[in-house]
């Protein structure tokens, strides 16, 4: 078999790009030997940063998978998640919620008794 990874791949994430460049199912076993034990982890970093579509399927044995590029009119990539506010930020924005909600409390009590 032809090694369809070109010599001047100089990354495991780029070997794996090169691999799955034909559009063509590659069984896990193809990924590892160019990608090392960690190729899902560099499948990842295609797919987040390199907004690729690979798809996987099962080859039949138990946690066995084969993967492909999807080549062509690729659906656009998802938005980045939100950023998660810190522990900190989210207890301020609560109390400035709770200042707000105690102001408006004590403004429609006052409101009340006036009309009482």
């Amino acid at each position: 078999m032809k090694n369809p990874v070109p010599k001047s791949a100089p990354t495991k994430r780029e070997a794996l790009r090169a691999l799955l460049s034909d559009g063509a199912w590659h069984h896990m076993s193809e990924l590892r030997a160019v990608g090392g034990w960690r190729y899902g982890a560099r499948l990842l970093e295609l797919r987040q940063e390199e907004s690729l579509v690979i798809e996987h399927r099962s080859a039949g044995g138990d946690n066995e998978f084969e993967y492909r590029l999807v080549l062509g009119d690729s659906p656009a990539p998802k938005p980045a998640p939100a950023k998660r506010k810190t522990a900190r930020a989210r207890i301020e924005e609560l109390a400035r919620e709770n200042a707000e909600l105690k102001r408006l409390l004590q403004a429609a009590k006052e409101g009340g008794a006036a009309h009482g």
